[in-house]
């Protein structure tokens, strides 16, 4: 499963916080936030990173991750 930038930012949204803001909470830098959110960004998480954001905003560090198409389809039965 892919790390899913714009859950990230969808959930720093709801809570009202901007990325200083959420760094500071989570207790990350700055800029891993900012590296995090951004989409042409290929730096995949650290997964203590996520957890620490995820607590920061109160939701579990899953919601951050999704599985791909490719992942979904090949679970999905074809069609007959």
């Amino acid at each position: 499963m892919k790390f899913q930038r714009q859950a990230l930012t969808s959930a720093r949204e709801q809570a009202g916080l901007s990325k200083p803001k959420l760094a500071q909470k989570a207790g990350v830098g700055v800029a891993t936030v900012y590296d995090l959110e951004n989409p042409k960004s290929n730096i995949e998480p650290r997964p203590g990173s996520v957890e620490k954001i995820a607590k920061a905003l109160g939701v579990d560090w899953t919601v951050f991750y999704a599985p791909t198409f490719q992942e979904t389809a090949s679970d999905t039965p074809a069609a007959s």
